[in-house]
């Protein structure tokens, strides 16, 4: 459902009307409407929500890692992270531990080809990932370059920290974001239930999604 791909024609974080017509029309062909009566009002105050939200971020020297997530209908939506902060909060709070290069492959190589080289890479520093639970994805916010000579060099992991939402959220790059990423995840909740993944019930992180966010707390 993501990949990555040049980002410099994109003026907006998210264009997502499509889509949710989409999702809407397929939840209604699977007699879902009768599980989710409210999905229409549901996701029209989404999108209310979202052109509320502040685009607004710390500009300063900080760089960005952004990522683009595509959906049916010529919709996508922008993820984005502070990379200075997300490495500060990683090394202060969260332990490293060794991840597999294999899990890292399968999400983390379409924009390899994009990096310059460089040289005197220390392996030993450790790579800094999220988990991000809308479509169970392991992203590298920051040391791409160590994990790509990590690969050359046939290792089987590398060093990590990883960081889960409730790190992660608050080093995203501003409001609007942390609320894409929780719209995301709630669609994610109600295609499981549907799917009978999961029951109405059940917590979410049975399927490796987050918990479902009501509106007040988007």
């Amino acid at each position: 459902m993501s990949e990555y791909k040049n980002l410099d024609d994109f003026d907006n974080y998210y264009s997502l009307k499509s889509f949710f017509d989409f999702f809407y029309d397929d939840m209604k062909l699977k007699g879902a409407l009768n599980v989710f009566p409210g999905l229409e009002e549901l996701l029209r105050n989404y999108l209310t929500k979202l052109s509320q939200k502040s685009k607004e971020k710390d500009l300063g020297n900080y760089q960005f890692f952004r990522k683009i997530f595509n959906f049916p209908g010529s919709s996508y939506y922008i993820a984005e992270w502070n990379i200075q902060k997300t490495i500060a909060l990683a090394k202060n709070n969260i332990k490293k531990k060794d991840f597999p290069i294999n899990i890292l492959l399968n999400f983390n190589t379409a924009h390899q080809e994009k990096l310059g080289k460089k040289s005197n890479l220390n392996l030993d520093e450790p790579i800094v990932i999220v988990y991000y639970p809308p479509n169970q994805e392991v992203i590298i916010i920051d040391g791409n370059h160590r994990f790509y000579k990590a690969v050359e060099m046939g290792l089987k992991s590398i060093s990590a920290y990883i960081l889960y939402p409730n790190s992660f959220l608050e080093t995203m790059s501003n409001d609007l974001c942390q609320a894409l990423y929780k719209m995301h995840n709630n669609i994610n909740v109600m295609a499981n239930v549907v799917a009978g993944n999961l029951k109405m019930n059940e917590n979410p992180q049975k399927v490796g999604l987050d918990r479902f966010f009501e509106m007040d707390e988007i």
